[in-house]
């Protein structure tokens, strides 16, 4: 018997019930017997307060209407106390969203009458949605980001929607215009609240239609300003009507879908309040983080309540993939469902992706993440609105449900072609050809452009605080590193509170070398946010380039302290204790350095390099070796091996390590310069040279290139050929004191006295501790006889540098002038 005809044999009971107690009324109680007959119509036509429930009213209220609510409180409460930083939320709400996948996957592959009536469908879409996108991935072309984002709004949209009509069903019988109204209500509330109200979030809506090719950044941002009018007047409007709806049903069924009001008030509330007032990524991971929940519970209620209702059935519900819902124990079910989601969640969010570090397999990583978010909202599209008589009854629902009609494969070709693989297509071939990877504002200079031209249209864009520090970061990376300030400011004006902006505009200082300010801004984002772990390692840096020693290291352990792998702050530790020669402490944080990651390079470099000033340079041979086993085709290994053999006047193997050096990176120009150091010290000046003259080509702006060949010329007897690769290192330049000292040295052998006069004195200006070249000027002017200016450079040469071959002639002019 259906849910349907159970309901009406219900009502039939309970009037003959009724009308027994009336007839044993008297007419002296005529009163009584008519409120007595009202009370028995009302149980016959309303539910119990206690079916109007999905599972029941404590587990309802706390998952599905207080999970709004509950979410977002536990966020900020968690971020306030620092129990979780801002970070760790956003990462783990995207682990979870892959997580609310799999029960899904289990409904439609795991229940019988769902598989074989969608068999086509569940076997052709995973196949044929990951080949295509895995096709347009290895071509660079993500225009698929676009439909998923698409399908991810509609689908949270749906699913809302979808529990709507659900409690509403539990309580009133259908109504063809709540149906529609409901559903419109929704997709425009869902719209504007989690696109449009949010400048950043709208931002975000303008980087997808650039995607697609509409570039006017102009048309962009005045369509999209219009557009959250619209979506803000029609959702009054609706509100209007909903609330007009809603009194007419409570006045034809004499009952209120109360679960259904609370539920779309409590959503959509907290919807307009998060995006509203909050920054993007708080909103949308509280957002992802409750619809998660909801998905992952609702899917359990639908399927323990058939397993329970067929728990006798001579065959399950349930084929192998499902049959954890028919076990009998419910605590254990619940077990092993939970268990079975937090390890998916893992295995496609958590573990593997972050693991993959080779060119081919990423993209590989990224196409099966999509394939299965496609998957996800292409089954749920079906199997939701595929609402069994069965289902039906155990739900509750009033009305008897629909049969499920099995779909052949070409059906279900069609279907999946037209609703996911011509979109994919199409949007494809529409991607703007100057972003066909979709990259981020920060990583393309023509989406860079058109979010700068968009967001210069203040009026229309006041509160894109997230949009402004991308462009500004953008801007920082090489374009306009000056006008980056300006964006960072801008946000900083919007939201006071966004410790990114100031995280950004420390980071901007430090490359600017104004390490002061760098530091202010890095101290006002962890004050901000005590839990940014980037900030305090950052502050740690900026400290240790001002000398504060003991600052550095209280902000390198307060980001330790907030992630206990934070392998960069432990680097930056070890080296802040060798800076300070203390290596014992050093060698601990790169220690624990490879604890954490054991094919740290950074910490192989610097234990070796430890080693190399403890005098232990076979120790330092033997980490720079483990550098060449974890990277072989990189030269950084061979590099230091070979600075290691140079350094020990082992000519052959420091010049064996350099090649291989070069090999493996031919434009490395401090492996060139050490092989040209090799051959000079090993008195093949011809070969130096030959080497100065390659890295001279391949860096023409590298000063002590010029300064070396010019060298070299001297040791070979060409001092005429020397000032040669100096004159063409002054026109790189100008301001150059080595340049100027060498160029005057040579023209000083040369003769040429008042050029070298020139240069020697433009060198001191330059660099007033220049001591060599105060020498080279006390020598001139002693030639010149002139005494008292010679002993006044030796002074200075004494003084700035102290200078051995300077004391040594001092001394020796100042015997000279007391014996006479």
């Amino acid at each position: 018997m259906g849910w349907g005809q159970s309901d009406r044999a219900s009502d039939v009971s309970h009037v003959d019930q009724a009308g027994a107690i009336l007839g044993a009324c008297s007419t002296r109680h005529a009163t009584v017997c008519w409120l007595r007959r009202e009370t028995m119509k009302a149980e016959a036509t309303l539910p119990s307060y206690r079916n109007t429930f999905i599972s029941s009213p404590a587990t309802d209220t706390v998952f599905l209407i207080g999970i709004p609510v509950i979410a977002l409180s536990a966020a900020l409460l968690l971020l306030h106390y620092n129990v979780v930083t801002l970070a760790a939320f956003v990462a783990f709400t995207a682990i979870y969203t892959g997580a609310h996948h799999l029960p899904g996957f289990l409904r439609a592959y795991g229940t019988r009458e769902i598989f074989q009536a969608n068999r086509g469908r569940l076997i052709l879409a995973p196949i044929l949605i990951f080949s295509l996108l895995l096709f347009f991935e290895f071509k660079g072309l993500r225009g698929y980001i676009v439909v998923l984002w698409f399908f991810n709004w509609w689908h949270t949209a749906m699913q809302n929607y979808g529990l709507l009509r659900i409690y509403e069903r539990k309580a009133l019988t259908a109504v063809p215009y709540s149906v529609k109204l409901d559903l419109i209500s929704i997709i425009v509330w869902h719209f504007t609240a989690s696109e449009l109200l949010s400048d950043d979030m709208r931002f975000t809506l303008a980087q997808h239609l650039y995607n697609l090719n509409v570039g006017d950044a102009a048309l962009v941002s005045w369509s999209l300003w219009a557009l959250r009018w619209v979506g803000i007047t029609a959702s009054i409007v609706l509100l209007f009507l909903y609330i007009k709806n809603s009194i007419a049903q409570f006045r034809a069924n004499a009952t209120v879908a109360i679960n259904k009001q609370l539920f779309l008030f409590l959503t959509y509330g907290l919807y307009f309040v998060m995006f509203r007032f909050f920054m993007e990524d708080m909103s949308t991971s509280v957002e992802s983080f409750y619809h998660n929940t909801q998905y992952i519970f609702f899917a359990w209620i639908m399927q323990r309540r058939l397993a329970e209702r067929n728990i006798e059935a001579p065959v399950s519900q349930f084929n192998w993939v499902g049959s954890l819902f028919s076990i009998k124990n419910k605590k254990a079910a619940v077990f092993v469902y939970g268990g079975l989601v937090a390890a998916y969640g893992y295995l496609i969010g958590g573990s593997i992706k972050p693991r993959i570090d080779t060119a081919s397999i990423i993209p590989v990583a990224n196409v099966l993440v999509a394939t299965l978010a496609f998957l996800h909202y292409y089954t749920d599209s079906f199997i939701w609105k595929a609402r069994s008589r069965e289902m039906s009854s155990a739900l509750g629902l009033k009305g008897v449900g629909l049969d499920m009609s099995p779909r052949s494969y070409s059906f279900s070709l069609a279907e999946l072609t037209a609703w996911i693989l011509i979109p994919i297509g199409l949007i494809t071939w529409l991607t703007n050809p100057r972003n066909p990877a979709h990259a981020g504002v920060r990583e393309n200079e023509a989406l860079a452009s058109f979010a700068s031209d968009l967001l210069q249209d203040k009026p229309r864009w006041p509160q894109a605080a997230i949009a402004s520090v991308d462009v500004g970061d953008y801007l920082s990376s090489g374009a306009e590193p000056a006008k980056s300030v300006e964006w960072y400011e801008r946000a900083l004006a919007v939201r006071p509170d966004y410790a990114d902006a100031y995280q950004a505009l420390g980071h901007f200082y430090s490359l600017q070398g104004e390490i002061e300010k760098a530091a202010e801004a890095y101290e006002k984002a962890t004050a901000l946010d005590p839990s940014f772990k980037g900030s305090f390692n950052n502050l740690g840096n900026a400290y240790a380039s001002m000398g504060e020693f003991e600052k550095a290291r209280v902000a390198y352990q307060r980001a330790i302290a907030l992630d206990a792998e934070f392998v960069d702050a432990y680097l930056n530790l070890g080296n802040l204790h060798a800076n300070h020669r203390d290596f014992e402490k050093a060698r601990i944080q790169f220690d624990r350095v490879l604890q954490l990651d054991p094919k740290s390079t950074e910490a192989l470099r610097a234990l070796g390099e430890l080693a190399i000033s403890e005098g232990q340079r076979d120790k330092a041979d033997d980490y720079f070796r483990r550098i060449v086993q974890i990277e072989p085709e990189k030269s950084d290994g061979y590099l230091l091996l070979g600075e290691s053999s140079l350094s020990r006047r082992n000519f052959d193997d420091a010049e064996k390590n350099l090649r291989l050096a070069i090999s493996k990176d031919p434009k490395s120009r401090d492996a060139r310069f050490l092989l040209a150091n090799s051959y000079a010290s090993s008195s093949r000046p011809e070969e130096a040279l030959r080497e100065m003259d390659e890295i001279i080509e391949l860096e023409p702006k590298m000063l002590d290139a010029y300064v070396a060949k010019a060298q070299l010329l001297m040791v070979l007897g060409k001092t005429s050929e020397a000032a040669t690769p100096l004159q063409k290192a002054l026109r790189v330049n100008p301001e150059s004191a080595a340049v100027h000292g060498n160029l005057g040295s040579i023209y000083g052998k040369l003769g040429r006295t008042n050029d070298a006069l020139n240069h020697l004195q433009e060198a001191v200006r330059l660099d007033p501790n220049f001591a060599d070249a105060y020498f080279e000027l006390s020598q001139i002017w002693e030639k010149r006889g002139d005494q008292a200016i010679a002993l006044m450079y030796l002074n200075q040469a004494v003084r700035r540098g102290d200078h051995p071959a300077a004391k040594q002639r001092l001394q020796e002019l100042m015997a000279a002038k007391r014996g006479s």
